[in-house]
C-alpha cells in the first residue's frame, strides 16, 4: 500500500508500475527466500531438495503476479475507454443539439480533425475530416484569414487570455458562412508549450444577415434624416442673406458639401438675350469659366434648359459638344456631368451643374435631393434679385415671400412626416405595440389642451409622442421582441432607450424642444423611475403628462405575456399609483377626462 502511494506521488504510468512491482518483487525474493527456508527447515538433505525447486517456484509466483497485474491494467483500460466513449456521445450529442463543430489541433503535427454536425453540413449528418496545415486556409475566407490567423497565433503563444473570434468559412457544399469559433488549449508538453488545440464553432449566418440588414436600414434612416435636417439648414442659411452674390456662394458650397461633388457651377439665365451666364462655381479656376455663354438648346446646361428637366451624361470623350467646352472638361479630367433647370414660379432662373471625376451611378434619393437643393436655389435665387431689383418690384417680392413661407410650411409638414414614418417603422419593428403611438398621441393632446399647453408646445407633445419609443431602435431585437419577462441584465439594457432617444434626436435642432417626452417618460414622481431617478417637479410637465397616458395604454392593450386589461382595471391602477408613480394632479385631471373621478 505504500509502495502504491509513493508511485501515485510520482505519477508513473502503468507500464512502468508493473516494471518496478516485478523488480521489488525479484529483489525481496533473493533476500528472504533462503531465509525463510532456514527458518521453517531444519534437515540439510531436504532444504537441498527443496532449494532445487525454489527457482520453478520464483517463475510460477513472478509469473502470477504479472498476469494479475496485466489483468488489472488491460480492466483499466477498458473502463477508461468506456467513459472516455461515453463521454465523446454525451459530447457529441450536445453538440449536435446546439449545432455546433469541433475541431481538434495537433500543434506539433501541423493537423487540424474537423467534425461538422447538423446545421452546419446542410443535412442531418456529421463529417468527421483530418485537414493538413497547408490546406486549413483554403477553407477561410481570403478577407478573414488575417484576422482568424493572428487570434490563433497570439492565444496560443499566450499574448492572449482567450480565443474567440468570427470568421466565414467554406462547408461541405463549397458554400461561405458565418461562424462563431471557441477554443482553448488543452494540452502541452513538460515545458508548457501548447502541443493540443480543441475548440467549436457554430453556424452564425442568420445572425449575421439580420444585423446587416438592420444596420443598413439604420443607416438609410439616418441618412435622409440628416438630409431633411441639412434642407432646413440650407433654407435658413440662404434666405437669410439679401446679397445675390452671397447667396450663389452659399448655393454652390452647400451643393458641393451635401452631394459630394468634385465641382459646381451656376449659371443664371437672362430672358432678353435668351443665354445663359457664368454666376459662380466651386472645384475649378474660376477665371476659366467666368466668360462661359450658353445659348438655349446648346451645351448641356442648355439642353437641360430647354428639356426642363434634369439631364446625366456621363464617358463625355463620346458626347458631341462644343469644342471649348470639351477641351476644358478633358483638362478637368471630368467623366459625368448633371445639369438640372433652376425654375421659380414656373420661371427659368438658371442651371445647377454638378460635375464629377470619377464615375458615379446616383441612386433615386440622390437625384431628389439634388432637385430639392435645385428648388431651394431657385427660390434663393429669385427672392435675392428680388430685394436687389427696383421698388416696382415690391409687390413681386411680397408673393415671393409668402412662397417662400409656404415652401417653410412644407418643409415642415415633411419634417413631421419624417417623424409619422419613423414611428411607423418602429411599430413595424416592435409589432406588439402596433398603434400604440396613434393612440397615446391623441389622448395626450387632449390632456395637454384641458392643462392649458400653448399652440407651440402642443406641437413639440406632438412630436415627442410620436417619437416616444424611438429609442428603441437601439434595443436588439432578442431583448425588444422577447414573449416573456425579462431578465435583470435584460431589463437594464431596455431601460437604456430613453438615453439612446436622447442621443439620437439632440443635434437635430427643430427637435430639441420635443425631447422631453421620449427623454424623460419613465421617471416617476416618487423618484423610482428611469433613466435618472428624477422626481417631482424635476420631471418635465408634458413628461409626466405622457407617463400616465403611457401606461394606461399599455395596460389596456395586448401583449403576448398578458391579456389587456379592462377600462375600470386600468383606473384602478392609476388610481393606486396617485403620488407614487404619478403626479398627483395630473392624476385628477385624467380621471375627469376619463369619467373615472376620485371617489369623494
Amino acid at each position: 500500500m505504500r509502495g502504491q502511494n509513493i508511485m501515485k506521488k510520482i505519477h508513473l504510468d502503468y507500464s512502468h508500475k508493473i516494471l518496478i512491482y516485478y523488480l521489488l518483487f525479484g529483489g525481496l525474493w533473493i533476500l528472504f527466500s533462503d531465509q525463510i527456508l532456514d527458518f521453517f527447515i531444519h534437515d540439510i538433505d531436504e532444504l537441498t531438495r527443496l532449494q532445487s525447486y525454489k527457482g520453478w517456484a520464483y517463475v510460477a509466483a513472478s509469473g502470477l503476479l504479472i498476469f494479475i497485474l496485466l489483468n488489472r491494467y488491460i480492466r483499466l483500460q477498458k473502463a477508461t475507454e468506456s467513459r472516455l466513449h461515453e463521454s465523446e456521445e454525451r459530447l457529441r450529442m450536445a453538440l449536435s443539439i446546439s449545432d455546433q463543430g469541433i475541431f481538434d489541433v495537433d500543434i506539433p503535427a501541423g493537423e487540424i480533425m474537423v467534425q461538422e454536425i447538423g446545421a452546419l453540413t446542410s443535412v442531418d449528418e456529421t463529417f468527421i475530416s483530418r485537414i493538413p496545415q497547408e490546406k486549413i486556409r483554403e477553407r477561410i475566407h481570403p478577407e478573414d484569414w488575417e484576422v482568424v490567423y493572428k487570434m490563433y497565433r497570439d492565444y496560443v503563444r499566450g499574448k492572449i487570455d482567450q480565443y474567440r473570434v468570427e470568421f466565414r468559412r467554406k462547408d461541405q457544399n463549397d458554400q461561405w458562412k458565418w461562424v462563431l469559433s471557441v477554443g482553448s488549449i488543452v494540452e502541452r508538453d513538460a515545458g508548457g508549450h501548447p502541443l493540443r488545440f480543441l475548440g467549436t464553432f457554430k453556424d452564425i449566418t442568420d445572425t449575421r444577415n439580420a444585423e446587416l440588414i438592420r444596420s443598413r436600414l439604420w443607416e438609410d434612416a439616418q441618412r435622409r434624416l440628416e438630409r431633411i435636417t441639412s434642407l432646413h439648414e440650407i433654407d435658413l442659411e440662404i434666405s437669410s442673406s439679401s446679397s445675390l452674390s452671397t447667396t450663389l456662394r452659399k448655393i454652390v458650397t452647400n451643393v458641393g458639401k451635401h452631394l459630394s461633388a468634385d465641382a459646381v457651377s451656376l449659371l443664371l439665365y437672362y430672358k432678353d438675350e435668351d443665354i445663359f451666364r457664368y454666376a459662380d462655381s466651386i472645384g475649378f479656376d474660376p477665371k476659366r469659366v467666368e466668360n462661359a455663354r450658353v445659348e438655349m438648346g446648346r451645351s448641356f446646361a442648355g439642353i437641360a434648359a430647354k428639356e426642363r428637366k434634369l439631364v446625366h451624361f456621363r464617358n463625355l470623350e463620346h458626347e458631341v459638344v462644343d469644342e471649348a467646352f470639351s477641351s476644358f472638361l478633358r483638362q478637368e479630367n471630368i467623366s459625368n456631368y448633371f445639369g438640372v433647370p433652376l425654375e421659380a414660379k414656373g420661371v427659368l432662373v438658371g442651371v445647377l451643374e454638378i460635375f464629377m471625376r470619377s464615375d458615379i451611378d446616383p441612386d433615386k434619393e440622390w437625384l431628389e435631393f439634388y432637385e430639392t437643393l435645385a428648388g431651394q436655389a431657385a427660390l434663393a435665387i429669385e427672392n435675392a434679385r428680388l430685394l436687389e431689383g427696383l421698388e416696382t418690384a415690391n409687390r413681386d417680392l411680397k408673393k415671393m415671400n409668402i412662397d417662400l413661407i409656404q415652401a417653410n410650411e412644407n418643409l415642415t409638414s415633411a419634417y413631421d412626416a419624417t417623424i409619422e414614418s419613423l414611428a411607423m417603422a418602429l411599430n413595424l419593428r416592435d409589432y406588439e405595440t402596433e398603434g400604440h403611438s396613434r393612440r397615446v398621441t391623441a389622448l395626450t393632446l387632449h390632456l395637454a389642451k384641458i392643462l392649458g399647453f400653448s399652440g407651440e408646445e402642443l406641437v413639440n407633445i406632438h412630436r415627442g409622442t410620436l417619437l416616444h419609443d424611438i429609442g428603441k431602435l437601439g434595443v436588439p431585437d432578442n431583448i425588444l421582441r422577447k414573449p416573456g419577462l425579462l431578465t435583470d441584465e435584460e431589463r437594464k439594457i431596455m431601460q437604456q432607450h430613453p438615453v439612446f432617444a436622447y442621443d439620437l434626436l439632440k443635434s437635430i435642432n427643430y427637435l430639441r424642444s420635443a425631447l422631453d417626452i421620449p427623454h424623460l417618460h419613465h421617471e416617476k414622481w416618487d423618484g423610482s423611475g428611469y433613466p435618472y431617478g428624477l422626481s417631482r417637479e424635476q420631471i418635465p410637465l408634458s413628461a409626466r403628462l405622457f407617463a400616465i397616458v403611457d401606461v394606461f395604454d399599455a395596460l389596456t392593450s395586448d401583449r403576448p405575456y398578458r391579456k389587456a386589461w379592462t377600462k375600470e382595471e386600468a383606473i384602478e391602477y392609476i388610481k393606486g399609483q396617485r403620488g407614487k408613480h404619478f403626479d398627483p394632479h395630473i392624476v385628477d385631471v385624467f380621471l375627469s377626462y376619463t369619467g373615472g373621478e376620485l371617489d369623494s
